[in-house]
């Protein structure tokens, strides 16, 4: 009974030495490359794969998205400027950088396409290559601008699933630190284009032909810069092909091993006062100065009170004389509305200063008045009633009368 157990289970393990033989030689483990949809987060940052990548070799990135952040650099680390940063990185801001490379930063920055203005370029002296124009035919010149591709080949490739090699552009990169050269593929747009620098000459460079290079790096003051003409080697999907990754760690830990990583690819817009605010500084403040003046010179402005001129007085003789001119003037109207005036100005002083005489006549009046002034009676008379027919005679008479009658009584 042992026996045939024994023999049982070493038929059942030669069985499966052979089958595991067989297995073995008919199949082998081969890693193969599927692509997969980016996720939500892989599409919002076209450079998470480079993040995740010095996360894991022991240098996170930290993202800068706020421009103003660039002016307050913690001395030393890494800088990764991308272009698309015009309205950001003005020349006093090149020049608070530059300051800041002076001082033991490293600087990885991407050229701006050559028809915007780049301080950062024009600091360093470099151009861009213009290659010469080929001759194919006017139809072909009318198409294209200066030979510069219209549109972002780069891009066209990112649509598609497999990797696309149609105007690829590999060009080897020397490094110091490095007895082999790394293989960096330029972006298909810059393939007839490059950087062309000038003066100071960079340390050392590369690209397809010695006048139009793809990477030019400076040593400055205590720090080191590394001008691309692109980031795009730096993207999701190209950070994993050629030799993108070990490029880009290379250069990190060679010229900066020790700081922080800093990434400044999406820099917030500004708002406009803000941006007023640093780059148009000066003429708000003159607008501010004009606008102040202009407000001064046309509202009114309260002081002191002025003193207003005394009215010029005029003499006794004058009123008199307008008195006069005023009565001749309105004729018999007027002379009988002066004698009514000196009447009732008569009787007034004479019953102020003989109150009994309020209640008497007129006839009786002017008798008891002749005899206290010693004027003829008829005169008094005709001064105390209105006449029948005014002339300028009685008014002159009725006047001379009332005057004389005030003095005596």
């Amino acid at each position: 009974m042992k026996r045939t157990v024994l023999w049982s289970l070493t038929g059942i393990l030669v069985l499966a030495g052979l089958v595991a033989a067989w297995f073995f030689s008919n199949f082998d483990y081969l890693p193969e490359t599927t692509w997969e949809k980016p996720g939500k987060e892989a599409l919002r940052n076209p450079y998470l794969a480079f993040e995740r990548l010095l996360e894991r070799l022991g240098r996170p990135v930290v993202r800068v998205s706020d421009a103003p952040a660039l002016d307050q650099l913690a001395p030393g680390g890494v800088l990764l400027l991308d272009n698309s940063r015009r309205i950001h990185v003005n020349a006093r801001r090149t020049e608070a950088l530059f300051d800041w490379v002076a001082r033991g930063g490293y600087l990885i920055v991407a050229a701006e396409p050559r028809r915007i203005d780049d301080p950062v370029l024009k600091h360093l002296g470099i151009e861009w290559y213009q290659p010469p124009k080929a001759v194919t035919g006017e139809n072909d010149d009318a198409g294209q601008d200066d030979g510069e591709p219209e549109h972002d080949e780069t891009d066209a490739c990112e649509s598609s699933n497999p990797p696309c090699e149609h105007g690829t552009d590999v060009i080897p990169v020397h490094l110091p630190a490095r007895g082999q050269p790394l293989s960096l593929r330029r972006s298909s747009r810059w393939n007839l284009w490059g950087l062309a620098p000038t003066s100071p000459a960079p340390v050392w460079k590369a690209g397809g032909v010695d006048s139009a290079s793809a990477v030019l790096h400076y040593d400055y003051g205590a720090g080191s810069i590394t001008v691309f003409d692109d980031f795009a080697f730096l993207g999701n999907r190209q950070i994993g092909e050629y030799d993108h990754a070990e490029l880009i760690w290379t250069l990190i830990r060679h010229y900066q091993p020790r700081g922080e990583v800093r990434l400044a690819t999406r820099l917030e817009v500004p708002t406009l006062w803000e941006w007023l605010a640093e780059s148009a500084w000066m003429a708000l403040i003159s607008g501010a100065l004009l606008l102040a003046a202009w407000l001064w010179n046309i509202v009114p402005r309260f002081g002191g009170t002025l003193v207003s001129p005394s009215p010029v007085r005029r003499s006794l003789v004058e009123h008199l004389a307008a008195v006069g001119r005023a009565v001749w003037h309105l004729g018999e109207n007027g002379r009988a509305h002066w004698e009514n005036v000196m009447r009732q100005e008569l009787r007034r002083h004479v019953l102020q200063r003989h109150p009994h005489l309020a209640d008497v006549s007129e006839p009786e009046l002017a008798r008891i008045l002749s005899a206290a002034s010693g004027i003829p009676e008829n005169r008094v008379a005709a001064v105390l009633a209105a006449p029948e027919n005014p002339s300028p005679r009685h008014f002159v008479d009725c006047a001379h009368t009332a005057q004389q009658l005030e003095q005596r009584l």
